[in-house]
């Protein structure tokens, strides 16, 4: 089994195949996952208080003048960037001493050489030199991480208020006698709490009488009529909101996103599980799975970026034009993560490549500019149930959404596939001793 036979040895006895333990479920591992997830949605709506304090703090600094930035995480600063239902002009950099931060402390391996517990140590001081200067500091971190350092207090020192993304300290971990084994999840709830925290924001500058200008979809600003008239303005002066309650928007947002999850866990789910499936059999069969993942979020996640990603599948993030990288071929299998653009569309580079894999693709995007004709007679389409536009969260009175998905469901359809192949092999291995 060449890449995912060293992993795989790790957990050999930590499974049992599906049947034996009487699941019917067509992915029963992934099931687990997609229910843990949903109740970290329920924990995260349980801090609302917490959230609107937070963004109420913000609100204040950023309609006196403060920027904003993003800090901790390279990819959460992506993530909320120049995009639909984004706001605050924000572009992505690190920010300046006097701004307000969104800090995400932990959880994602970024920096080479360095332990947990030394990356939690060096944000922490950052984090408390921004706050001495004058910075209002939101934080967003696992409780249980910075608990099992014995961090937590000096974390919470560091921000004007800490916010628990609910991830235990070893990120995901599966604690049952099934499946004893970590995977990801922080990600989905570093963005999942992110995007609350900037709804309910959006809220409380409406409490300060002010409008945030939030970013449109190109798909429904089509002639970027929108973006060219307020460019990287932070707030409108051409418009004007009722008051909107603490909770009303954070909490619309978080039933959305369950609304998303049981579209995932009911209409493609049969879908999920076929991937899954045959990711798992091209695996076992000694072949290659590649995975080709676009959009803002997902690529900094892949590659075994992650300290608890198993890293089963191989990267494809190139044009074919170098014979020394790796490239799909007869046996192969392919993992197409987007967004709304249509399977095979000149969007993914060069869709031909993928489809040099015998086994297919699988395309993993909002189907609905996808036709038929589109796919390949061998291919999937796994929707991800984003609507038109993205944003999941209509504000009275206002012209747009807020509160985007796509990142929060591709990156859920990444870890149930992952984790019920990785449950695959691990049995497989296990039955096969």
């Amino acid at each position: 089994m060449k890449k995912a036979a060293v992993i795989i040895g790790i957990y050999f006895a930590a499974c049992l195949s599906a049947n034996a333990i009487g699941f019917d479920d067509e992915a029963p591992v992934a099931r687990a996952y997609l229910d843990e997830l949903n109740l970290k949605l329920d924990v995260i709506e349980s801090q609302m208080a917490q959230i609107t304090l937070a963004a109420d703090l913000a609100a204040r600094s950023l309609t006196e003048g403060s920027g904003f930035a993003v800090r901790g995480d390279e990819s959460l600063a992506s993530e909320l960037s120049l995009r639909p239902g984004a706001m605050m002009g924000y572009n992505g950099s690190m920010g300046e001493p006097g701004d307000v931060i969104l800090y995400c402390l932990g959880m994602l391996n970024t920096y080479q050489n360095q332990t947990s517990e030394q990356l939690l140590t060096r944000q922490i001081a950052e984090a408390t030199s921004l706050k001495e200067q004058g910075s209002v500091i939101i934080g967003i971190g696992s409780f249980a991480q910075l608990g099992h350092y014995q961090l937590l207090d000096e974390a919470q020192g560091a921000c004007h208020l800490l916010l628990n993304n609910t991830a235990p300290a070893s990120d995901y971990l599966l604690q049952n006698d099934r499946y004893p084994f970590a995977l990801p999840m922080a990600t989905i709830l570093n963005a999942t709490l992110a995007w609350t925290w900037e709804c309910e924001l959006f809220a409380a500058c409406t409490r300060l009488s002010e409008v945030p200008i939030v970013h449109e979809s190109f798909e429904n600003d089509t002639r970027r009529e929108r973006w060219l008239r307020y460019g990287s303005q932070k707030f409108h002066h051409d418009m004007w909101l009722e008051s909107i309650p603490t909770g009303t928007l954070g909490g619309h947002y978080l039933e959305q996103l369950r609304n998303l999850l049981l579209d995932l866990g009911t209409a493609s789910w049969k879908q999920i599980a076929q991937t899954a499936s045959r990711a798992s059999n091209t695996l076992i069969d000694g072949d290659r799975v590649f995975i080709r993942a676009g959009g803002r979020y997902v690529p900094y996640h892949i590659d075994g970026q992650l300290p608890s990603d198993p890293d089963l599948f191989i990267s494809l993030h190139h044009d074919g034009s170098d014979p020394n990288l790796p490239a799909p071929q007869t046996g192969d299998f392919v993992i197409a993560i987007g967004n709304n653009e249509p399977a095979g569309s000149d969007w993914w580079g060069e869709p031909e490549l993928l489809r040099q894999a015998s086994r297919g693709v699988a395309w993993i995007i909002n189907a609905y500019n996808t036709r038929p004709a589109d796919l390949e007679e061998n291919e999937l389409l796994v929707d991800l149930w984003v609507p038109v536009g993205d944003c999941l969260v209509k504000v009275h009175n206002y012209d747009t959404r807020i509160g985007p998905a796509d990142s929060f469901a591709a990156e859920t359809v990444l870890w149930l596939i992952t984790a019920q192949v990785y449950s695959d092999l691990v049995s497989w291995q296990a039955l096969a001793r």
